[in-house]
């Protein structure tokens, strides 16, 4: 997630009061030891956190499109990515579409850019997100093993190359100094790369010099090949990770509640808190296989085949431990709790792939747990410029809103 570049002053005389004990029931004494591992501290959160109230900081609706009523302008099909530019407009890259739109920071319609093919300036079915730099718009696109470069006044300026052969890239982000930045996951099926030491963190840059690596990942779990063919196992840990435009890079895998939080490729600080895993019922894997065929049935696949798929899934012991990581603004942490499939009712679709809560633990620059920030509605953030949060809200009828919100104090 890109995350601030400089903290306003509102948000760090926030943080600081809210870490030291304020007003609006946020005084409460942290309760946790720090331990030194090898000279790294290790913190370990035992208490409720410092807020003994509400939160420190609340969210602000300062920008919002689509939803049912938006006209062609304003529909969406399938979100993968938002960002703005330093003139406020922003950017919503649609994978469905193939496209990336942009808006007015009113909200009001600005232009596209792309269209669907394999030419300059197109993307295939497989876009992977939008990051805006000082001089130009990158989308990578997975089906044409490329990043199409844009110029800030939507021509088509170029691509740079990459090659799945070297890992196929899962996550892209931004890390210090707009440099984009990909998470590689080996594949141990011939003609791929098996990247034995993990998933790197690699630089994307276009220059011809190799590619810098932040740092490794352990290998996820939940997918894995047996004599060349794929085993599915849902629910069982993977790599999470973020990192912000000073470089710090937080990462751990998901089965644990353990952050490393790094700069440079060395630990700086370890974040921990006890958490009680859900364990995965019977029901619930009846729910996400009844999900999955209802899914796959249009795809005209025959009822024996699509039986013999559904009835392969394999599921963990249990629940994540968490969701996902961000770094927010003033080096906080925030870390996404699970809702587990109980806490869904059954008039809601299950996604597998989408664990995330609404509610955020988020812990100071030290560590400390702070307390929880509850999303409002739906909402999934996906990226924090300045101090506006760009994210997802999905109505009941599946449709998606982007909307931003304005991190400000209470």
């Amino acid at each position: 997630m890109k995350t601030i570049r400089s903290s306003t002053l509102a948000l760090a005389s926030l943080l600081t009061a809210a870490a030291c004990g304020g007003d609006s029931g946020r005084g409460g004494e942290w309760q946790g030891t720090v331990q030194d591992s090898a000279g790294i501290p290790v913190v370990h959160n035992t208490g409720p956190g410092i807020w003994s109230g509400e939160p420190g900081w609340a969210l602000e609706e300062v920008f919002r499109v689509g939803g049912l009523d938006a006209g062609t302008e304003g529909e969406f099909s399938l979100v993968v990515g938002v960002d703005a530019d330093a003139d406020g407009r922003v950017y919503v890259a649609d994978q469905q579409a193939r496209h990336v739109q942009i808006y007015h920071p009113d909200g009001s319609f600005a232009g596209t850019l792309g269209a669907p093919g394999e030419g300059p300036g197109e993307f295939g079915p497989a876009l992977m997100g939008v990051f805006v730099s000082a001089t130009h718009v990158r989308v990578p696109d997975l089906t044409n093993q490329r990043v199409n470069l844009f110029t800030l006044e939507g021509a088509s300026d170029g691509v740079v190359p990459f090659r799945l052969t070297g890992g196929v890239p899962v996550r892209w982000d931004e890390a210090a100094g707009d440099v984009l930045t990909a998470q590689l996951r080996g594949m141990d099926v011939e003609g791929m790369a098996a990247l034995p030491l993990g998933d790197p963190i690699i630089t994307v840059t276009g220059e011809d010099a190799q590619p810098d690596t932040l740092g490794y990942l352990p290998k996820g779990q939940s997918l894995s090949f047996a004599g060349g063919q794929p085993r599915i196992r849902l629910f069982e840990p993977e790599p999470v990770w973020d990192v912000d435009g000073s470089g710090r890079l937080a990462a751990a895998m998901n089965g644990e509640y353990r952050i490393e939080l790094r700069r440079d490729g060395a630990v700086e600080r370890v974040v921990t808190r006890p958490v009680e895993r859900r364990p995965v019922t019977e029901r619930d894997q009846e729910r996400v296989r009844d999900m999955m065929g209802r899914l796959m049935a249009p795809q005209g696949a025959p009822p024996q085949v699509l039986a013999q798929i559904i009835s392969s899934i394999e599921f963990a012991e249990y629940f994540p431990a968490f969701a996902q990581v961000m770094l927010g603004p003033d080096e906080t942490l925030w870390v996404q709790r699970i809702r587990a499939v109980e806490q869904v009712d059954d008039a809601t679709e299950f996604n597998p792939q989408d664990l995330g809560s609404p509610d955020w633990d988020v812990f100071d620059a030290d560590g400390r747990y702070l307390g929880v920030l509850t999303m409002p509605g739906t909402f999934q953030p996906l990226r924090l410029v300045g101090d506006v949060l760009y994210g997802i809200e999905t109505d009941d009828f599946d449709v998606q809103s982007v909307v931003g919100y304005r991190v400000r104090p209470r």
